[in-house]
């Protein structure tokens, strides 16, 4: 039985190696980790996005588990095209191209420069379907505005003050869950405030 001479060299002290071993043996030890598996880490990243995370919790039991397993639906599994996403969530392809466009949905290119999605992509496009189509416009206007986090404010103060008007059609389940995910979005602002070049990783933003 033969043995690849890198793995041999993991075997030899360093001073009974060839010349020819030891640069071996450093090469694969400088050898960077591919363009695919660092946008893969990245990601994974995006996925633990605390903010992804409410959005998950947002789906029903036939989404979350067609996020879990495209392949059931389209007989194979991540990354998926744009062609692919459509098929499974049941946006056009027209939609995910502009809601791509406008960076709501996380997304990476690959070296041909097409959009390939992962978990993360199909959760925020299972949320953007069930949302209504003015609702979804205002999002895409709140990250194209020139101040989008000044946008936000607005938003969330106006919908706010309107929502919390009348006690008697809270529903204490939806008043954690609003309660929770305002505690994340304010755990990852104050985050992103103290290194602004964490976004990406905190909050899921598109590359």
């Amino acid at each position: 039985m033969t043995f690849p001479i890198t793995s041999t060299c993991d075997r030899l002290p360093l001073m009974t190696m060839t010349s020819t071993q030891r640069a071996l043996l450093k090469k694969r030890a400088q050898r960077q980790p591919s363009a695919r598996r660092m946008e893969g880490l990245r990601q994974d990243q995006v996925l633990r996005s605390p903010l992804v995370r409410t959005l998950w919790d947002s789906l029903s039991d036939t989404q979350q588990a067609l996020v879990l397993n495209p392949d059931r639906e389209l007989g194979k599994r991540y990354p998926l095209s744009t062609g692919e996403l459509s098929g499974l969530t049941g946006m056009s392809k027209r939609q995910v191209q502009y809601w791509s466009e406008r960076r709501l949905l996380p997304h990476w290119l690959d070296q041909r420069g097409h959009r390939r999605f992962e978990a993360a992509g199909v959760i925020v496009a299972f949320a953007l379907s069930d949302s209504k189509q003015h609702d979804r416009q205002h999002y895409a206007d709140v990250a194209a505005d020139s101040q989008p986090l000044a946008s936000m404010r607005r938003a969330i103060s106006v919908v706010g003050l309107s929502a919390l008007s009348s006690s008697d059609k809270l529903d204490p389940d939806e008043l954690e869950h609003t309660e929770r995910t305002l505690r994340l979005l304010a755990d990852a602002l104050h985050e992103v405030r103290k290194d602004p070049e964490s976004s990406p990783q905190i909050v899921g933003l598109v590359a």
